[in-house]
Order: structure tokens, then C-alpha cells, then sequence
């Protein structure tokens, strides 16, 4: 008592001694005396004591009442009103200033005693309220995950940071409103949920999750998330409100399907080998098998899953199995492959020597392959001869063990468990655990009934579990178990191996920190917090699962022990100084598990400060990222693999652009050479030698696609027409879908399956590039292709071809990614929402059909893919190539308008070959400027109709204004009815389709010109 400090505030001295006398004879310190409310402020500023006595009326510029709301605010120092009496205004304004009691003079010393005691009480209590409440805010906006919490109403009490950053809601917009305006979430495919899960909290006070949806943000965008949600409740257990914790898994997406892929090419792989192939991680465990390996000796993976299970199956005899066990050892040991042959036992009982080897990967994973692979005969006398010995260990254990059946029924029940428990064996064996040991349900309302069940059915998804039991004399108890299943020769569970160990106490002494740990347990990631001294002082769920260290036994000791020694002294060494400086600090390490094993993590540091703001311990969170930086190694190897097909392949693009100048180039001299010139030979093999190096070219280009098809005749209207329900499930609902189908008979020998796989490549690159909707055109023509065309693009054969044309309205695509839109590997998409295969495989298995794909797109205005595939039979039957007459050129003067400047270059050779006189414009702009200048003697004009600085049809409206006769030629690589519908044509005018044959292109400008 003579520790408490009080500071006595009266104006009368005589009263002023008094009540100091009292206080003396009480056991209390008085530090000082003041007369005024002014004297009163300096002196709790220099003083600081444990309480002001303050006399309510005071002479002077400042009353007790406002030195009592100054102190309250300032100083946090309880203050006590001693009045003999009071105006009613006065009172009224003393209350609001929230004293910690009253005193009327005069008083007694045992009603001053108490009085102040109780003011001391309440103002430590209130002290220890604000710094739980503070330390629970500073944890709960610093941890990775978001956090929202409600009352029972469903209406938002609390969002933290992360909160604030998925959900796209500020917490002072949030606050009160219901969580189901705030926390939009909707199922894997976007639809909305029939019920919110985490109402089950709320209504049935129970943990719900974790779960895995798509949050909408407020920015419109799907986040997947995984999340769970918890009931709070205070004292008496009655719920007041929910907990939900949430964590944006998006990398952790991109991750899986990157890995995914990885996968499947490599497992790919081995499904063809010819010899057997079987992968193992280090622990043991068989990750896969290959046909090969059971087609050798008869098992597949279900039979052996663990090399444990191997070498019983495959070396029945414990002496051979021994002699080969310590031979693996020492292979092991040498980390170098050795060839070994064995003597094993396979299904079908027969004994092989079959030749083995181990490769062990970077990652820790075996590769165990063999030219006869082997599975082990079941060892049921030797699970007999071990019954016994297992019996009696467990019988003298000093834990509680007991076998149950699937249905829960007691098979084993040890003398601990009788002991603790109170049943003898005759009294329990038989009985079903429900209604013996474990009551139907516990004291929260939990159905343990059904969780039993559920462990019957499921033993996996409860290797551990904590659940109240019930002793034969009714009292309840808290027993952690750990639940292990055992299986029959055809994979039925027949029992489960319970093993328990008493945790009431420890139950009973986590109740007082119930409501936190409550919260604190819903982060998936560990959560551990230590004084200045390093010692644990809290210990989550996620901690637990990470390091494999139950709560009770980290509680209270030093957090080096999950550090290697080098790792925490680089804590101290480097990271503690400035994550006081600064206040918080992040960090990659290594951590150790309970079980000595290693791994990596991302570690999240931040300082816990006082209600005075001084540092009193730091807490952190630990994200398990061993299998990130296992994908990182994984996406370096994939990385080279991609550098390596992009290298070929923009060799190989690059060489058929030249060798695309040189045939085109070739063909226009061949024309001009007569069929008697003696250079003409030349001329023929120049064409044929490009011919074959574009042919080489292709090949190259196809690398890695070749397929096994199936090919039928079919029609390509039949393969639209079967996938398109599917196709129209690929679309989003804000892009239409259209059909337009040729009435020919465009019948083709193809693989119909694979034709299937090139529409759905193209549709869903088409409804990628249309990301706020639009619409989809796969239309279907006859095409007659002459050996010009043939010869201009390095690939196909002259005569008819069935079209399919896929077209879209979306963005488009520069000149510069249109020319490597076929490569493998490459993508404009982001990392992880593309393999750069789609287009690959497109122009592989159409290659495979002796037909050809391109593509016509410029930026803003979409794309138009076309495949073309050689006809079998039609309405024209075995029509070879038309007799066409030769081309006729002319002199009159052609202004040409195209933005593409090879494109451009070409066609003003073609034109100027056959007489005519060609003046070329750039864009939209420099055509009006072009034909202004001679717009007397321009004859007709050639326009791109999608070009910058105004389109093709924008130029042909102005130079129609100067001259009204002007003839026209329009040009373009969309479809004729994608470009009217578009409106950038009336119809009528004339229209070919990019690439065109220089003759047919001659053909047309005549008969335009002629009319």
C-alpha cells in the first residue's frame, strides 16, 4: 500500500491536512498538495502519481471538473471527486468527465479507503482491457490474411488491411453493414451460392471451412480464395458474433496448373516407355507406376504404394529382403546409379531376375527403372507372429489404446484405457463407442456421432483429432487422439488404431484465452509471438501443423529451436535491429521441423507495442514455401525448354519470310520470261530449291506435334455443327456465337476428334481476346487455291480446299505478334494463364491434314483465323485447278493505300511488271494527300480497309466527293461478310480477300477497269 502515490487537490489548507493525515494513517504516499487546477495539471505532469484526489470547486481560472477531464485525457491517472457541495451544472459536467468515484465531505477514513481502492482497481482493470484490446488489434491488421468479424446480425464489426485490399471496401465504409454486401463470394464457375456457408456459424455456432470460392472484388474482379469461418463467444459460451479469415490463393493457382502441365508432359513420357518405370519420393512413397512395369510383373500402383510394401511383395523371404534392403543402402549411400538383378516374386507367382536402376533427382524423388518390375506376396504369417509382441506393448503403455471396426465397434481396449475409463474388457469389447466412451454429442452441440462415422469412412481426413469422451461415471473429459486405419488384401478398411492421451487441464487452462486463440486459429499460416527475451508466447494451429509441435509443447520456450543454428544467428546478426527500427521486416529462411527436417519459408515480422507505446515482444508469421521454390527450380527447366522451341521456331518463321520474297519474287520473273527463254530454267530452279527449303522450314516449325489420327471422310459442316453446343459453352454468355454454312459439299479426309480440338483452340483464343464480349463468326466456303498462291506461301497443293474461317471482334493483334502467333511456346497472356501450345497444336494437326492455317488481324479491329483443307469429293467432283486465262496488265495510274509495307512493296512490283503506274500511300491521311496531288490521272484506287489515320472506307468517301467516278478496289483479311457487317462496306463495292495471287489480283483491277 505505501507504493500508491496520491497528489490531494484542495483549496482549503486546513482541509487539505486533513485529508492528508487520513491518507498517511491509511498506509498511502501523498507526493504533493494543490491548491488550484492550474498547481493541480503542473504538478500530475512533474509528479505522476497513482491518484488525484480532486475537490470538485476550486478557486481560479480552471475548476476541478475541467483539471479532472485534462488529467483523464492526458495522463490516464485516475482522479476521485471530494465535494461537500455542488451547483446541478457542475455535477452534470463532473460526470462526463468519467471519475473513478465520489466523496462527500466529510467523510469517514474506512469510506476514503474504500472508495480509493475501488478507483485503483477499476482503473487497472480498464488498463489491462485497453492493452488486451490493443494487442489483439495490432495482431489481427498485421497478419497476412484478411479478417472480418460480425456480430450476431451478420452486420461487419472489424476488417484489417488485407481485408480491405481483397474485398475493395474501406473499414469505415464497411462497418455495420451485412457481410453479405461486403464478402460477395460465388462458386468455381461464377455463379452465385444458393446458401452462404458462413451463416451455419452464426445459426449453429460452429466452425465452418475451410472452403474454396471466388470473391468478388469491388473492382468486379473473381480472387480465388480459401477461407473458414468461426462463431466468437464470450464467457458463457453464448455466441456474440463470427470470425472469418480469408487468403487470396491466386499464385498459388497458377502455381498448381503450371505444375500441373509439368506434369502431365512428363508422365506423358514415361506412359510410353519401353521399359518399367516407377516414381518414389524419398519417404518411401510410390508416386506412379507405367503400363510397362505392370504389364511385367502384374501390380500397379494401388497394390504397391510404399516401397515398404515393395520389397515384402517382391522378396518374401526376410533373409533375401534383408541382404537386399542394406544392397539399396549402399547404393544409396554411393549417389551414383548401379545396375543390380534380383530374384523377385511377381502376381502371378512366377520368380524373374530382372535388371533395376536408381537415378535420384534434384528435388530428393527416385526414378526406379527395370526391365522386370516386382510386387511383394502378402505377409500374413508375419503380421501374426508380430500380433503378439504388438499386444503386449500396448498393453503396458501408458496411453490409451484401443481398435475399433469401421462401424466403431471395440475389438482392442489395453489396461490403461480399462483403468481410465473404468470398464474391464468383458464390459467393453463388443460395444460401440458411441454411448460408452464417447457421449452423442459434447458440450458445444458437436454431433460426434456422425464424426465417428465419418472416421469409419474416412480415417484419412482424421489422423488426429481432439473430442470430449465420457468416463463409465458420467464425468467428461478431453482426450487427443491419434487415428491410424489398417486395410485388408482388397484395400476395406478392417480397423483403426486409436491412440489417446488426456488433455482436460490443458483444455481448462486454454479457456481463459479462448476468444483470441479463437481468432488466431483460423490463419492457415503459423502464428508465433515471443517476449523481448525470445520465449513463445503464442503458439497457433498453423504453427503446429507447420512444425509438427503440439501447443503445450512450444508454450514458454525459446524460439531458437526451430531455427538451424546459422539461420537464427542471421536473425540476430541481421534482421532484429532493423525490424525495431522500423517496425516490421520480411524475410526468406530456412525453419526445422519437430522432425529434423528442413524447409523454407517466408517469414512476416512485426514489433507488439504497449498501450505506452514501448516494444514488448515481436510477432511472426511463417508461410511454408518448399514447394514454391520447388516450382521456381521447375520453371527455370521449363524456361530453357521454352527458350529452346521459341529459337527454332524464329528461325525457322524468320528463313520462310525470306523464302516467301524469294518465291513470290521468282514467280513474277518466271511469268515474264517466256516458256522458251533459256533462262527460264534458271528461274524454275530457283523456285523448286525455295520450295524445298520452306518444306524444311515447316518441318521445323511443326516440331513437337506430330499425332496419330484417325482420319474418316466427313464433311466440315458435320464437324462445326457436332461441336457446336460445345463451343457455345466455351463463350461467355456476353459474346455471340454465329454459324454461317456453305452449301457445297466440302467433304475431307480428316481425324474428326482432332479437327474438334482445332475449333476449340480457335474459339477460346478468339473469346480471349473479347474480354468485354463481342462476336464470333465460323463460317465454311469452297476455295479454288492456284499454284501462284500455292507457290507464294511455301506450302499446299493447287485445286479446291474446304474453308473455315473462325473471325472475332476482339483486340486484335500487332504485325509483329501475327507473325508468331503459330510458335510453340509463345503467348502475349500472363504468367501462368497460357502455354503459347493453343495455336501450335492448331497449325500442327492442320499441317498433318495437308492443309494450312493464317491468320489476318490488325490492332483494335480483331482476327480472322482460316484453315484450309484439300477437298476428297464435292459438288465439283475430282475438279483439278481451273484453266484460267493469263493475267493482262494495263497503263493506266493505280494509287495504292495499304499500311503494311512488304504487303505494299509486293503488289507495287506485280502491278508495275504488267504496265501499269502505281503511286503507294502509307495510311489513311497520306492516301487523300496522294490522290489530291493527281487526282486527274489516277484511274482507280487500291485501299486497305483497315488502316491508321483513317480507314478504307473513310478515304474512298472523301476522294468520291472530288471525283464520282472514280473506280475502287477494296482489300482486307477478314471475310467479306465480316467487313459489311462491321459497316466499313456498302455492299456492292468491290472486295477481294487477303493474300491474293498476283494473277488473281490482275484478274480483278482489269475487269474493274474494263467496266
Amino acid at each position: 500500500m505505501s507504493q500508491v502515490r496520491i497528489l490531494v487537490v484542495e483549496d482549503e489548507s486546513v482541509v487539505a491536512k486533513d485529508i492528508q493525515w487520513s491518507l498517511k494513517s491509511l498506509g498511502y504516499t501523498i507526493c504533493g498538495w494543490a491548491s488550484s487546477g492550474e498547481e493541480a495539471l503542473e504538478k500530475v505532469e512533474a509528479l505522476k502519481p497513482d491518484l488525484v484526489l480532486m475537490d470538485i470547486v476550486l478557486k481560479g481560472g480552471v475548476d476541478g471538473v475541467e483539471a479532472a477531464e485534462h488529467i483523464r485525457t492526458n495522463f490516464d491517472i485516475p482522479v476521485v471527486y471530494l465535494t461537500a457541495y455542488a451547483d446541478e451544472h457542475t455535477l452534470q459536467r463532473a460526470k462526463v468527465t468519467e471519475p473513478f468515484g465520489y466523496i462527500l465531505k466529510p467523510f469517514e477514513e474506512r469510506e476514503l479507503h474504500t472508495t480509493i481502492e475501488v478507483a485503483l482497481y477499476k482503473h487497472k482493470t480498464e488498463r489491462r482491457i485497453k492493452q488486451s484490446q490493443y494487442w489483439l488489434s495490432t495482431t489481427l491488421k498485421s497478419i497476412s490474411d484478411g479478417v472480418i468479424t460480425t456480430n450476431t446480425e451478420g452486420q461487419v464489426t472489424f476488417l484489417n488491411l488485407n481485408a480491405e485490399v481483397l474485398t475493395g471496401w474501406k473499414e469505415s465504409e464497411a462497418l455495420g453493414k451485412d457481410l453479405n454486401d461486403i464478402f460477395n463470394v460465388r462458386d468455381q464457375e461464377g455463379a452465385p451460392l444458393p446458401v452462404k456457408p458462413w451463416l451455419e456459424s452464426l445459426r449453429e455456432g460452429r466452425v465452418v471451412g475451410p472452403m474454396s470460392h471466388l470473391l468478388i472484388s469491388g473492382k468486379d474482379t473473381a480472387i480465388p480464395i480459401d477461407y473458414s469461418t468461426a462463431p466468437i463467444r464470450d464467457e458463457r459460451g453464448d455466441t456474440i458474433g463470427m470470425v472469418l479469415a480469408f487468403r487470396d490463393i491466386t499464385e498459388r493457382k497458377k502455381a498448381e496448373m503450371l505444375l500441373r502441365r509439368e506434369r502431365e508432359t512428363f508422365f506423358a513420357i514415361l506412359q510410353k516407355a519401353p521399359y518399367g518405370v516407377i516414381l518414389l519420393e524419398k519417404t518411401g512413397r510410390y508416386l506412379y507406376v507405367n503400363p510397362q512395369f505392370t504389364l511385367i510383373t502384374g501390380y500397379s500402383l494401388k497394390d504397391i504404394p510404399t516401397g515398404k510394401e515393395w520389397f515384402r511383395k517382391a522378396y518374401p523371404d526376410a533373409t533375401y529382403r534383408k541382404r537386399i534392403i542394406r544392397t539399396w543402402v549402399e547404393d544409396a549411400a554411393r549417389a551414383r546409379p548401379v545396375d543390380r538383378t534380383f530374384g523377385v516374386h511377381c502376381k502371378n507367382g512366377q520368380v524373374r531376375e530382372i535388371e533395376m536402376r536408381s537415378t535420384i533427382l534434384d528435388d530428393g524423388r527416385i526414378i526406379l527403372t527395370a526391365s522386370d518390375i516386382t510386387e511383394r506376396k502378402s505377409a500374413e504369417e508375419a503380421l501374426r507372429a508380430s500380433e503378439e509382441k504388438y499386444r503386449e506393448l500396448v498393453q503396458n503403455a501408458n496411453s490409451i489404446i484401443l481398435r475399433r471396426d469401421a462401424a466403431g465397434n471395440v475389438t482392442f481396449f489395453n489396461e490403461f484405457a480399462q483403468k481410465f475409463f473404468g470398464y474391464s474388457e468383458e464390459d467393453i469389447l463388443g460395444k460401440n463407442v458411441i454411448g460408452t466412451i464417447v457421449p452423442e454429442k459434447d458440450s458445444s452441440g458437436r454431433n460426434l456421432a456422425v464424426m465417428i462415422k465419418d472416421i469409419g469412412r474416412e480415417p484419412e481426413n482424421y489422423s488426429t483429432n481432439e473430442n470430449e469422451n465420457m468416463l463409465r461415471s458420467g464425468e467428461r473429459v478431453w482426450i487427443s487422439w491419434t487415428n491410424k486405419p489398417t486395410y485388408d488384401n482388397e484395400g476395406h478398411i478392417r480397423e483403426i488404431l486409436c491412440v489417446g492421451n488426456d488433455i482436460t487441464e490443458r483444455k481448462s487452462a486454454e479457456e481463459a484465452l479462448r476468444l483470441q486463440a479463437q481468432i488466431i486459429d483460423q490463419i492457415h499460416d503459423s502464428v508465433i509471438s515471443t517476449d523481448l527475451a525470445g520465449h513463445i508466447t503464442i503458439w497457433n494451429k498453423g504453427a503446429e501443423r507447420l512444425f509438427g509441435y503440439a501447443g503445450e509443447e512450444a508454450m514458454g520456450k525459446h524460439v531458437s529451436f526451430i531455427y538451424p543454428e546459422d539461420q537464427y544467428q542471421f536473425l540476430q546478426d541481421t534482421v532484429i535491429g532493423p525490424l525495431k527500427a522500423a517496425g516490421s521486416y520480411e524475410v526468406e529462411l530456412r525453419n526445422k521441423k519437430k522432425s529434423g527436417e528442413e524447409f523454407y519459408v517466408h517469414l512476416s515480422l512485426s514489433v507488439l507495442r504497449g498501450s505506452n507505446g514501448v516494444v514488448t515482444g515481436i510477432i511472426g508469421y511463417h508461410m511454408d514455401i518448399t514447394e514454391h521454390k520447388k516450382l521456381e527450380e521447375q520453371l527455370r527447366h521449363s524456361q530453357k525448354m521454352e527458350a529452346i522451341g521459341q529459337l527454332a521456331g524464329g528461325i525457322a518463321h524468320d528463313f520462310n519470310n525470306i523464302l516467301t520474297a524469294v518465291i513470290g519474287y521468282a514467280n513474277l520473273l518466271q511469268m515474264r520470261l517466256g516458256e522458251g527463254n533459256q533462262l527460264r530454267s534458271y528461274v524454275d530452279q530457283i523456285i523448286a530449291s525455295s520450295e524445298r527449303a520452306a518444306n524444311l522450314t515447316q518441318s521445323l516449325l511443326a516440331f513437337g506435334r506430330k499425332q496419330i489420327l484417325d482420319p474418316k471422310a466427313i464433311t466440315v459442316n458435320e464437324i462445326i455443327k457436332s461441336m457446336e453446343k460445345l463451343l457455345a459453352r466455351l463463350i461467355s454468355e456476353d459474346i455471340e456465337l454465329k454459324t454461317q454454312f456453305s452449301d457445297k459439299d466440302l467433304t475431307v479426309f480428316a481425324d474428326a476428334a482432332q479437327m474438334g480440338q482445332v475449333l476449340m483452340n480457335l474459339v477460346t483464343n478468339a473469346r480471349d481476346s473479347m474480354p468485354d464480349g463481342g462476336k464470333l463468326t465460323i463460317s465454311t466456303g469452297l476455295v479454288q487455291l492456284d499454284s501462284v498462291f500455292v507457290k507464294r506461301h511455301a506450302y499446299g497443293k493447287p485445286g479446291m480446299y474446304a474453308m473455315i474461317a473462325v473471325s472475332d471482334s476482339g483486340v486484335g493483334m500487332s504485325e509483329k505478334t501475327r507473325q508468331r502467333v503459330f510458335e510453340p511456346f509463345f503467348t502475349t497472356k500472363e504468367v501462368g494463364k497460357g502455354t503459347g501450345l493453343g495455336l501450335a497444336i492448331v497449325y500442327g494437326i492442320v499441317k498433318q491434314h495437308n492443309g494450312f492455317v493464317n491468320v489476318y488481324s490488325e490492332l483494335g479491329h480483331g482476327s480472322t483465323f482460316k484453315v484450309y483443307l484439300p477437298l476428297i469429293r464435292s459438288a465439283y467432283g475430282e475438279e483439278k485447278e481451273k484453266s484460267l486465262s493469263p493475267p493482262v496488265g494495263g497503263t493506266e495510274m493505280i494509287l495504292i493505300a495499304e499500311d503494311d509495307v512488304e504487303v505494299r512493296k509486293l503488289t507495287k512490283n506485280v502491278l508495275e511488271e504488267f504496265g501499269y503506274t502505281v503511286v503507294e500511300a502509307v495510311d489513311g491521311e497520306d492516301a487523300i494527300s496522294k490522290f489530291l496531288k493527281h487526282k486527274r490521272k489516277v484511274d482507280l484506287v487500291m485501299l486497305d480497309v483497315v488502316m491508321p489515320r483513317k480507314n478504307g472506307k473513310e478515304v474512298y468517301q472523301y476522294v468520291r466527293k472530288v471525283r464520282p467516278d472514280i473506280k475502287a478496289l477494296f482489300t482486307s483479311g477478314y471475310t467479306a461478310d465480316v467487313i459489311h457487317e462491321k459497316g466499313v462496306l456498302d455492299e456492292g463495292l468491290n472486295f477481294v480477300s487477303k493474300p491474293v495471287a498476283p494473277t488473281d489480283l490482275l484478274r480483278k483491277l482489269r475487269d474493274i477497269l474494263d467496266q
